[in-house]
């Protein structure tokens, strides 16, 4: 949502700009069409590179980790967590716990529910202390 603002914001500070020019740009109803087309390309052009790289169960596998250290999750969640078919990863990241559960269902992930849960709720940001001060997974996921 952030960078969806900054983008939004440059391009109609650009629009502005273009607007009080005489910029060739424009056509014949006035708007600058390039000041508009810019920021639409670059926030397609990142959001298309992310969903490539997140489709690389490497870069998906990095991200999740990277996701639990931030948001205060113990590392031990692993232990009770096994993934069988790489695919779970983009699952994951981009359908957070129902990712988990579908992966679950499909036999992508191996797990114990009930201690991987115990151990994801026990006196984390998700569980126990989700209304504890500002974590980061607030910003990331709305709880």
């Amino acid at each position: 949502q952030a960078v969806l603002a900054v983008v939004l914001s440059l391009g109609s500070v650009a629009t502005n700009a273009c607007h009080q020019s005489q910029h060739p740009a424009r056509n014949s109803m006035g708007a600058c069409w390039w000041c508009c087309a810019v920021p639409v390309l670059v926030l397609a052009l990142a959001a298309g590179t992310l969903q490539y790289f997140l489709q690389q169960p490497v870069y998906a596998e990095a991200a999740v980790k990277k996701l639990v250290e931030v948001g205060g999750i113990p590392q031990d969640i692993w232990n009770h967590f096994e993934v069988v078919d790489d695919s779970a990863w983009y699952d994951i990241i981009t359908k957070l716990n129902l990712g988990i559960a579908e992966g679950y269902m499909h036999g992508k992930i191996k797990l114990d529910p009930l201690p991987f849960f115990i151990t994801l709720l026990n006196d984390t940001a998700l569980g126990t202390r989700r209304k504890d001060g500002d974590s980061v997974l607030n910003y990331i996921v709305p709880l």
